[in-house]
């Protein structure tokens, strides 16, 4: 895995991008990333130059989509923080409910999703 952050320091044009990655895969990178890039068109171009290598694409919004990026020939997608941010979001609610219901009631709920009781009926 090799990676170039022009895209995250403010590069616009791809070009520059797409030679170092090149350069990494001469020397033996078998997956190339460039997070922040956010354009199909180019996240295309870089799939291209650098076949048959794979490409990793950071997940970057609403409007990234895995069957978009799968059938631009993306092989590997990153969630950067993304993860990390939901659960920290799912925690403050469930404290906030706590504080201010004076309850464990969201933690039930919260609990009844993760064991898939809450869409199976069984919980």
């Amino acid at each position: 895995m090799a990676r170039t952050e022009a895209y995250l320091q403010g590069q616009t044009d791809p070009r520059p991008v797409i030679e170092r990655l090149l350069k990494f895969a001469e020397v033996g990178a078998d997956c190339l990333y460039a997070p922040g890039v956010k354009d199909m068109n180019v996240i295309g171009d870089i799939v291209r130059a650098v076949a048959p290598r794979s490409v990793n694409v950071l997940l970057y919004g609403q409007q990234m989509q895995v069957a978009a990026l799968a059938a631009a020939g993306v092989r590997r997608v990153s969630l950067g923080g993304a993860l990390a941010g939901a659960a920290w979001r799912a925690f403050d609610a469930a404290a906030q409910a706590v504080h201010g219901a004076g309850s464990a009631a969201l933690a039930a709920v919260t609990g009844a999703r993760m064991t898939g009781s809450a869409s199976s009926g069984t919980g």
